[in-house]
């Protein structure tokens, strides 16, 4: 599965990327990306029908499982996740399909000041936001996740809201509110979850 292979490879470079400095250095993010696993920084393109091309530097576009060929991966929002100025972006892929689930593979880029994005989020979800609130210079905000589950006891989906804090130590958003057993979507332990209130205003 990407996302553990990408979660493995974040905390494979937990070392190099603590090497490289406070986030609040004067050269910024790039030095994270510079010091970044090569499977987390890509290259990505916009178009006007707000299909997105999510591919590793130089690669070409059939071998890319987000690109314009495959046709399956949209823009959902550019927001500042580090509020240092630059345009960040996360991004809706529609490879799959998860039954009655309303939930939709969401990954989130920073990026870096050469104009590649370093990945720093990916989970399944119905939707991501940053949470609207005051930030240092290059500090990373909480995000608002939400999920939207079909509950067959009950015959109906349910949405439950999450918060998504930035883990310095991998560079990556940690799991939902933390919790590991919640990274894998609509699960037994997240459907005996109540419905949740609103997590905080979001952009």
């Amino acid at each position: 599965m990407l996302k553990k292979i990408i979660v493995m490879a974040a905390a494979a470079s937990a070392i190099g990327l603590a090497e490289a400095g406070s986030l609040r250095s004067s050269e910024g993010i790039q030095r994270f990306c510079n010091k970044a696993a090569d499977d987390r920084i890509f290259d990505i393109k916009f178009r006007d029908d707000r299909a997105v091309s999510v591919c590793f530097p130089g690669q070409d576009d059939v071998d890319c499982f987000y690109s314009y060929t495959q046709g399956k991966t949209y823009l959902h929002s550019r927001p500042d996740l580090n509020n240092d100025g630059l345009p960040d972006v996360i991004v809706k892929d529609f490879r799959s399909a998860y039954g009655l689930h309303e939930v939709v593979h969401l990954m989130a880029f920073v990026q870096c000041k050469d104009k590649t994005f370093l990945q720093v989020a990916d989970e399944m979800l119905t939707d991501l936001k940053p949470i609207r609130r005051v930030a240092k210079p290059q500090e990373f905000v909480d995000l608002r996740a939400s999920r939207a589950c079909y509950d067959e006891k009950l015959e109906r989906v349910r949405t439950r809201f999450f918060r998504l804090k930035f883990d310095k130590k991998t560079f990556f958003y940690g799991p939902p509110d933390w919790d590991p057993e919640l990274s894998d979507y609509c699960t037994d332990k997240e459907l005996s979850l109540p419905s949740s209130t609103l997590i905080g205003p979001a952009h």
